[in-house]
């Protein structure tokens, strides 16, 4: 069993699922509090100060390796720029100067540092049946309070088509249906492999289902891209060839189809996914278009200075590329986005080591790919606080599995039982 007041677990939840779920629980009680979020920023940023320093087993034990080199370097680098940018120098932003400060650091530094540093053994196995349940109440919670609302600039609300919560646009419910499908998925695997109970693979359909009709009904293509190329990433993990050309060769022929017209939108559209529809097209939406200047112009800063970047958000829009690797090189240059890069390519290599091991609680890569292939589309290095986390989770449970001598175990986990399924 997991202790859920085990600070470094609370943290792990609450960066994976804290606050969709939070947000999803007050569409019953006060919708829109803004309070709410605040009061669960703060939580999570003490919980974050405790598991660093709350403890003699942390502050003098910590998991010291290239991971948390890159991934300090970067921060610091970072850490520059805003200072750079809201205090040294009157640079005009889009948002107040102290919302860089408190989501950086507040929101995506400090979980992620606490949860990359502890050298205490971490029970994985049971962190993925927590967050397994988390998001399938999320989910649920979300599939009946949710609704397809459009707050217009003007004030004026009209129905919008894509599924929300007050407090979560329709890219953070795809993301969190299409973690709950990917966890649904991979614990039902587990389950089925390891002949568990009835309840077990019932839960993780529930998940799966609940997942899914939220991805769908978000309509966002960002969790819908990330969910395919997990998937494809998984596959291409496993030993059997076959159906890593079978599954690209129905991709592609997908593909194809659409182009030809045999798919058409109209069919999408009945589906609920309309904006994937628009991808295929030969116009983009509005939000894609920006998208795309956006970040052609902030390569383009990157390009004015290639050393230590040039501004923390793109000067046309004032806002950020809605891509970390743009974004990292824009922002810190090359000094800051060469650690990130590398600090992205260690995790991913690290994911591919673990799926291809068959490790029990692989499921912490499928999320960290998920958050990672959506800051591709809309993600940015101050908000993507999930793809912090699960990052850290990623690199912990990675030195647990190839270096578990560096671990101090819990006195009443027996050394002769691996806490990993496969080993």
């Amino acid at each position: 069993m997991v202790n859920l007041k085990d600070p470094y677990i609370l943290l792990c939840l609450a960066g994976i699922f804290g606050f969709p779920l939070l947000a999803a629980m007050m569409e019953f009680v006060s919708p829109g509090n803004a309070s709410v979020s605040i009061i669960f920023r703060g939580f999570v940023l003490v919980l974050s100060i405790l598991v660093i320093w709350g403890g003699s087993r942390f502050r003098k034990s910590v998991n010291l390796n290239i991971d948390v080199a890159l991934f300090l370097a970067f921060w610091i680098v970072y850490f520059v720029r805003i200072l750079n940018d809201t205090v040294l120098q009157d640079i005009l932003l889009g948002r107040p100067r102290w919302f860089y400060w408190v989501w950086a650091f507040g929101v995506c530094f400090a979980p992620a540092f606490a949860l990359i540093l502890p050298r205490q053994w971490v029970k994985f196995d049971a962190l993925g049946v927590v967050l397994l349940y988390a998001g399938a109440i999320c989910s649920v919670l979300i599939l009946a309070k949710g609704n397809f609302d459009f707050v217009t600039s003007s004030g004026d609300v009209v129905d919008g088509g894509r599924l929300n919560v007050s407090a979560l646009n329709p890219i953070f419910v795809g993301h969190a249906g299409a973690s709950t499908c990917l966890l649904g998925a991979w614990m039902f695997l587990k389950a089925y492999l390891r002949g568990s109970n009835w309840m077990s693979k019932g839960v993780a359909v529930l998940a799966i289902v609940a997942g899914a009709i939220v991805l769908v009904k978000a309509d966002s293509r960002g969790p819908l891209a990330a969910l395919l190329v997990v998937s494809l990433f998984c596959i291409a993990s496993l030993r059997t060839s076959k159906l890593i050309v079978a599954s690209l060769f129905a991709i592609s022929a997908g593909i194809v189809l659409m182009q030809m017209g045999v798919i058409d939108s109209q069919l999408l559209d009945s589906l609920g996914l309309s904006r994937v529809s628009a991808s295929f097209s030969d116009e983009l939406d509005i939000s894609a278009r920006q998208r795309q200047v956006s970040a052609h112009s902030a390569y383009n800063q990157f390009l004015e200075s290639p050393i230590v970047g040039d501004a923390l958000e793109e000067r046309t829009t004032l806002f950020y590329p809605h891509n970390v690797v743009i974004e990292s090189l824009m922002a810190t240059g090359i000094l800051g986005g060469i650690p990130f890069i590398l600090l992205l390519f260690r995790i991913s290599f690290q994911c591919w080591r673990l799926l291809r091991a068959g490790d029990s609680n692989a499921w912490a890569c499928l999320i960290f790919l998920q958050y990672l292939i959506g800051a591709q589309f809309s993600g940015s290095l101050y908000t993507s606080y999930t793809m912090w986390a699960s990052l850290s989770m990623v690199s912990l449970l990675f030195q647990q599995r190839w270096y578990p001598y560096r671990y101090v175990r819990p006195l009443l986990v027996p050394r002769s039982t691996h806490p990993l399924g496969n080993r």
